[in-house]
């Protein structure tokens, strides 16, 4: 049994059809309770910045700021630019170490996509040696986008991996 991650403590349902896509398992357990998804940051206990000091969650630094707990690495790179950063920017650490906050660690984003985009390509690079691959979510192997169906919303895929599911699952 597991409860629900956004702080209420209801149990959480198990789930009864895998999606790869989605990253659910038959037989594991749903992370929130249906509708709850939204709860999570209204919640103090999950927020990035609940006070000042050290983020156990996110291993970030925070002080107060007109009584609101601000990440250290958006002071810096506010400084840094000269003006305050966008409320939708994401400022990245190079070396992924989020304590690490020198100036030459950090990379300004215009958004959380960008920031996904970042981490994305940093993990196909540590892996095959190319950022431009992409991961099949079948058979988890990076390879070329040639030889991948890449759609915008959905994950990339081999065609003969999707194929090899359909057959394995009747899906």
């Amino acid at each position: 049994m597991k409860f629900c991650e956004c702080g209420c403590g209801q149990p959480t349902n198990q789930i009864t059809k895998s999606r790869p896509e989605r990253g659910y398992t038959k037989g594991t357990f749903a992370r929130f309770v249906h509708g709850h998804y939204d709860r999570a940051s209204a919640n103090p206990s999950t927020r990035s910045y609940p006070h000042e000091g050290w983020s156990q969650r996110t291993g970030h630094q925070y002080v107060k700021q007109n009584g609101e707990g601000v990440a250290i690495h958006r002071l810096i790179a506010e400084r840094i630019l000269g003006r305050p950063l966008p409320k939708a920017a994401r400022v990245h650490h190079r070396d992924g170490n989020p304590t690490n906050n020198q100036c030459s660690n950090l990379v300004i984003c215009q958004d959380n996509i960008y920031h996904l985009l970042l981490h994305q390509r940093l993990r196909a690079l540590q892996a095959c040696g190319y950022a431009h691959w992409r991961k099949c979510v079948f058979c988890k192997e990076y390879d070329d986008p040639i030889y991948l169906v890449c759609r915008p919303t959905v994950a990339s895929f081999h065609p003969i991996c999707r194929a090899s599911y359909r057959r394995q699952y009747g899906k």
